[in-house]
Order: structure tokens, then C-alpha cells, then sequence
């Protein structure tokens, strides 16, 4: 809605613009310059007349009134105020029918243009007399100084560029503003939307990573009971073994009791056996011992490993986390300069009405006057109106 209230500023600001272009240039010089009934119509070369000759009117009056303070001529100022009162009423309802003229076609300039070569020619500046104050004409600079000091708003007539130049830096920084403002609400929806987006990933990243750790460490936890399972086996074995050999020797000693009578080769044969019988279970003792401290060795390096892993992924999604946390900060604190942003938009345009519908207001009063005027017209100018329209 804002956005739409903005257009339509820069749409009656752009009319507004082109209007005062047009009306800047109809000055003294382009009745001189240019045969108004030829190039405009009558209708409308009538209008330009008009307009010319209650502007060189209200000029006269400024100048009339600032000889008057000049020399001292206290008791007729009156009359002149009044005078220019009176001018300037008349200047200002015809510079309202110009510019109802100029608001609805913009081919007067173009007009002008295919008559005048240089068109800064038809300006008041450049109408140079002798005694010329900076490159104004005497009647121009006279109700230009007059203006400034007395009448409130005067500089509106005497300088119409110097309103056209701020219309148009006026037009310029909202157009610049509300095209950056929606520009940056774009990019911030798309920022807001990545980093909800990549929180949400992470979110996922780091229930991966929990769901891993907890496979994990019920991983070790197995492997853990599986080896002391193992080692459980083992001991059992050693103490089977253990018992078997002590069976074992119990049984040769009394093998070797009972064959002490026999010859000395089944002796020593006997023994012999018995050597190696015992080295062959230490043998094997030693292995599985061996083998079951290798296991227990590897298991606390992959143990070691898994543990450092987990830190090390922890580590780098806490700075993810961080990050993130970093952005959305920014992201909200530019969202809060979006809308303060937003609310001077907003004040500039509720201003901008509220003086719309004071001039508003002011048009519909002329209008009426002028409307009321034009019901006691003489009914002979009237005819005579009218039927030069109906020749032209």
C-alpha cells in the first residue's frame, strides 16, 4: 500500500513538473518572438495574452511599489497594495486556467521549441537593461527583492525554476527511496529465509550428530561387553588348562611312581613327553595372553579416536551455531531499520496529503469564484466569445 501511495506522489509530482516547464517560459518575450494566434490558436493565444499582460500588470504594481519606498511616498502605498491585490488576484486565475491548459497537453513546449532556438532567451533573466540587478531585468528584480521582504510566498512566482529544481530532487529521493526500500525488504526476506533455512539444517546436523554419538557409544559399549566376554573365556580356559595340567602332572607322578621299577628309557620317554606336553600349553597360554592385550590395545585407540571425533564435530557446530546466531542478529537489527525507514516514508506521504487536500481545498474555492464570476458575465462578450471560437 505504501509502495502504491508513493507512485501516485511521484505521478502528480511529475505532472506538476512538466506543467511548470511549460508555464516558465510564456513571458513577454514569446509574444515578441512568436505569433501566439498562429502557432497556439486564438483560444489559446488568448489565454497566453492574458496571462502576459496581468503578469506585466502585477510587475508594474511591485515596481510602482518599490519606487514608492524608495522615495519615501508613504501615503500612496495603499493605493498600490491594493493595487496589486488586485493584480495579483487576476495573475493568479490566470496562471490557474494556464495550468488546467498545460496539465492536460504537453505540446506547447514542442510548439516553442520549432519557433525559438534558444529558449533560456525567453526567461526574465535574460531581459537585460541598463541598471539590471544580476542579470535580471529592472521589473523582474524589483518584484523579486519586494516579494522576498513583503509578501509571503512571492518567491513561488519569481522563481518557478527554483521550484521545478526541487520538485524534481523531491521526485528523485523518493523514487531512490522507495525503489532501495523495497529492494533491500526483498533482500532481507530472502536473507531471513537462507538463514532459517541453514538453522534448520543445522538443527538436522546436529540430531545427526547426537544419533550418531549415541550409536556409537552403545557401539563400545557392545564391543566392551564382547571383550570382557573374551577375556572372561580366556581366563576360564587358562584355568581349565591350569587344572588339566596339574591333572595331568598329578598322573605322571604317578605314571613316574609306579614306573620306577621299569627301565630307564620308558623314564626318560615319559619325561620327555611330559616337557613337551607342558611347554606346548605354555606356548599356548603365552599366545592367547598376547593375542587378548593386542585387542584390548586396539579397542582403546578406536575408543581414543571415536571420542576425538565427537569433540571435534562438536567444536566446529558450535561455531557454526555461532555464526548463525551472528547473522540472524544482523538480519534483525537491518528488518528494524527497514521499518523506522518505512515509518519516515510514511509520515512524508501523510504530510504530502495533508498539503494535497489544503490545495485541494484552495483550487475548489478559485474554481467556485471563478465559476460564480463567470455567471454574470456581459452577454455581448459572451457572444462575441463565442462565436470567435466557432470561426476558429
Amino acid at each position: 500500500l505504501i509502495q502504491v501511495e508513493a507512485c501516485r506522489c511521484l505521478s502528480v509530482v511529475e505532472d506538476m513538473i512538466t506543467t511548470l516547464q511549460q508555464l516558465q517560459y510564456v513571458t513577454p518575450v514569446l509574444a515578441v518572438r512568436v505569433d501566439l494566434d498562429t502557432v497556439f490558436g486564438k483560444q489559446l493565444g488568448d489565454k497566453l495574452r492574458e496571462y502576459i499582460k496581468t503578469r506585466q500588470l502585477l510587475e508594474a504594481a511591485y515596481q510602482d511599489q518599490a519606487q514608492m519606498k524608495q522615495g519615501g511616498f508613504r501615503s500612496r502605498q495603499q493605493k498600490v497594495e491594493q493595487k496589486i491585490l488586485q493584480a495579483n488576484k487576476e495573475f493568479t486565475a490566470k496562471t490557474l486556467d494556464l495550468t488546467m491548459i498545460f496539465s492536460q497537453s504537453t505540446d506547447f513546449l514542442d510548439k516553442v521549441k520549432q519557433h525559438v532556438n534558444n529558449l533560456q532567451e525567453l526567461l526574465p533573466q535574460r531581459l537585460m537593461q541598463v541598471g539590471g540587478a544580476g542579470g535580471k531585468s529592472v521589473t523582474s528584480a524589483a518584484l523579486t527583492q519586494d516579494q522576498q521582504t513583503t509578501q509571503p510566498g512571492g518567491s513561488n512566482y519569481s522563481s518557478i525554476a527554483d521550484l521545478i529544481e526541487r520538485l524534481q530532487h523531491m521526485y528523485q529521493v523518493v523514487h531512490t527511496n522507495m525503489n532501495t526500500s523495497v529492494q533491500q525488504e526483498q533482500n532481507k526476506k530472502e536473507d531471513v529465509k537462507r538463514l532459517s533455512d541453514s538453522e534448520k539444517s543445522m538443527e538436522s546436523l546436529a540430531e545427526t550428530y547426537l544419533k550418531d554419538q549415541k550409536l556409537l557409544e552403545q557401539k563400545i559399549e557392545q564391543e566392551q561387553l564382547i571383550i570382557n566376554q573374551q577375556l572372561e573365556t580366556v581366563q576360564e580356559k587358562l584355568q581349565f588348562n591350569v587344572e588339566q595340567a596339574d591333572q595331568r602332572s598329578n598322573d605322571l607322578f604317578q605314571q613316574i611312581s609306579q614306573l620306577e621299577t621299569q627301565g630307564n628309557d620308558d623314564f626318560v620317554k615319559q619325561n620327555q613327553e611330559f616337557v613337551n606336553l607342558t611347554n606346548e600349553a605354555g606356548r599356548k597360554l603365552t599366545e592367547l595372553v598376547k593375542k587378548s592385550q593386542e585387542m584390548l590395545k586396539e579397542l582403546q585407540k578406536q575408543k581414543r579416536r571415536f571420542y576425538l571425533q565427537i569433540a571435534e564435530d562438536m567444536r566446529q557446530l558450535d561455531q557454526k551455531c555461532f555464526k548463525i546466531d551472528e547473522e540472524i542478529y544482523m538480519a534483525k537489527y537491518e528488518i528494524k531499520l527497514s521499518d523506522e525507514r518505512i515509518l519516515v516514508l510514511k509520515k512524508e506521504i501523510d504530510e504530502y496529503n495533508k498539503d494535497k487536500a489544503v490545495r485541494d481545498a484552495a483550487d475548489k474555492q478559485e474554481a467556485d469564484t471563478l465559476r460564480r464570476h463567470e455567471q454574470y458575465w456581459d452577454i455581448n462578450e459572451l457572444i462575441e466569445y463565442l462565436e470567435g471560437d466557432r470561426i476558429q
